[in-house]
């Protein structure tokens, strides 16, 4: 059975989350949940084929956050409705974290908008030997009243992208990624295509080549739930026997944004083993 790095794993993850996880009650759903399970590193596009990974569409989403745009696009209301202000806008989340409004610096003693992604690139370009090129949409303040400022209770706040560092080792970029909270089924495998289109835009921004992704979770969580349980048992039938493939992200930018519409995903990509569509919470 021909497979991806990733999808080793995705397995292996998924299971220790299954076996040695911890099932309770969150905020939105019983769960099975794994605390600080360690960092996986990847060294090529980590694409997850054993389930259905919709990584064009997860790069459309990381798109749409670094566009600095509040409203959501169209092709991507159907994992953003409910969880959106009543204008269809997500307040203080990734885009307006990481571009433009949330988090402010002085200037003249006036507060001015900070653009964290424009901050990284100039520094990967100056200082590339820094140890301040971080990003983090986990602003305390705006996370703590995300439900309120989006007037939606059920408005999630910053769940990926907590928190990363980038390494400039040689000629190559280097990306760590801490994620606080992960639903594996249905997130992380999405996160983790969109982390690594982010990293080869910028390494491209700043002249380098993609070099290592390197992922970290905090709560990762399987939800209690017929459709997701069913998924993870359909995908306890794969053993690590075949050939290990290597899908590839190619980049051909036709302007400085990142725009999703620039990455292809070429190489054989295996069939999945499951059909089945996990519920949306």
């Amino acid at each position: 059975m021909k497979h991806t790095q990733a999808d080793l794993a995705f397995h292996n993850l998924m299971n220790r989350v299954l076996t040695k996880g911890t099932k309770l009650v969150t905020r939105n759903h019983s769960v099975y949940r794994l605390s600080m399970p360690g960092q996986i590193e990847f060294t090529s596009f980590p694409l997850v084929t054993l389930k259905k990974t919709a990584a064009k569409k997860a790069i459309t989403e990381m798109e749409w956050f670094l566009s600095g745009n509040v409203t959501c696009p169209p092709e991507l209301l159907d994992w953003w409705t409910g969880q959106l202000d009543p204008q269809g806008r997500y307040l203080a989340g990734y885009g307006q974290q990481l571009r433009h409004s949330a988090w402010t610096g002085s200037e003249g003693g006036k507060e001015a908008p900070f653009d964290q992604v424009q901050y990284l690139i100039d520094g990967i370009k100056n200082s590339p030997n820094s140890r301040r090129l971080c990003l983090t949409t986990w602003n305390p303040g705006d996370m703590a009243n995300i439900t309120k400022i989006n007037q939606n209770g059920a408005c999630p706040s910053a769940c990926h992208l907590s928190f990363a560092q980038f390494f400039v080792e040689g000629d190559a970029l280097e990306m760590f990624s801490y994620q606080r909270s992960g639903d594996l089924v249905l997130g992380v495998c999405h996160n983790w295509a969109q982390h690594y289109a982010l990293l080869t835009y910028l390494a491209h921004q700043t002249g380098l080549k993609v070099g290592r992704y390197v992922w970290a979770g905090g709560d990762i969580h399987i939800y209690d739930e017929p459709s997701h349980l069913l998924l993870c048992q359909e995908l306890n039938t794969f053993v690590d026997e075949g050939d290990l493939v290597h899908p590839h992200l190619t980049y051909t930018p036709t302007s400085n944004d990142f725009l999703a519409k620039d990455f292809k995903v070429v190489g054989e990509v295996p069939e999945p083993i499951t059909k089945i569509r996990a519920k949306l919470l």
